[in-house]
């Protein structure tokens, strides 16, 4: 049912994605950003490259440190530090916003809203980036021989990994868990 604003009300799931959520300066986040429902198609060299440049510009212009991306076929996983006040809220629209058109050449677009994931413990760090790295291996989109090409790790996040000999694909002992 329409508002007095002509907007939709979000449905009750929405609304209670945001309950709770808040931009902390500082803090750590897990984003995962989606394709609409049943598209694919995001896992292209250009979206990477894009992704990647805006992570970097957004990083230079010190609104966020970019720690870690993966790209796949219907969804992307982020790594992000919030600095200097910018709004997680600000960030993903401007992420997602700057990479529309690409989408758009594609045939594809964004499932409204994100999924975030606020880092407490330090020490879990390792946990979500090892759990990003592995997403491809455990969609079965590649074998453990192989290297995803849509993942990046920045040399700062490699500290909270415990092996570092495995950073571009999983070693043994990732698979096995």
């Amino acid at each position: 049912m329409p508002t007095l604003s002509g907007m939709r009300n979000p449905a009750k799931g929405q609304v209670s994605l945001r309950k709770g959520r808040r931009s902390a300066n500082g803090a750590l986040y897990f984003l995962t950003m989606c394709l609409e429902e049943g598209k694919s198609g995001l896992d292209t060299p250009k979206v990477f490259n894009t992704s990647l440049q805006l992570g970097r510009e957004m990083e230079a212009s010190a609104a966020i440190q970019f720690y870690a991306i993966v790209i796949m076929p219907d969804h992307l996983h982020l790594l992000i530090r919030l600095l200097n006040r910018t709004k997680l809220e600000d960030f993903t629209k401007s992420f997602k916003g700057r990479l529309s058109p690409v989408l758009r050449n594609l045939g594809i677009r964004w499932q409204r809203g994100y999924f975030d994931r606020l880092i407490r413990d330090q020490d879990s760090v390792d946990v979500v980036i090892r759990y990003m790295l592995m997403n491809p291996y455990r969609k079965g989109l590649l074998s453990a021989d192989d290297k995803w090409p849509y993942w990046y790790c920045s040399e700062p996040a490699k500290v909270w990994i415990d092996d570092l000999e495995g950073i571009d694909k999983p070693v043994p002992e990732w698979l096995q868990r």
